[in-house]
């Protein structure tokens, strides 16, 4: 599918003829089915963590104000010269 066909297929899902195409009382919702679960239960012989306390935690690495570490940030990104080349794009 080409870029162009992609914007005509958003464009289009985007305009208010979905709902005339579409017969949502066939939807997995309408018809009663059940979401699957946000998360995958852990595998039964997978060793459990203790995260730390977040508070605590928070406390312990950072002691610098959040607006100390925002106007004292630095970009550590190195930019090439070099164009993209085409393939690159996309």
């Amino acid at each position: 599918m080409t870029n162009n066909d992609q914007d005509l297929q958003g464009r289009k899902f985007l305009k208010d003829i979905v709902r005339l195409e579409t017969d949502f009382s066939q939807t997995d919702q309408s018809r009663g089915i059940l979401a699957p679960p946000a998360e995958k239960p852990p595998e039964k012989d997978c060793a459990r963590i203790q995260l730390p306390d977040g508070i605590k935690a928070l406390k312990n690495c950072c002691t610098d104000a959040l607006s100390d570490c925002i106007l004292l940030r630095q970009s550590v990104r190195n930019f090439s010269d070099a164009r993209l080349s085409l393939e690159q794009c996309i």
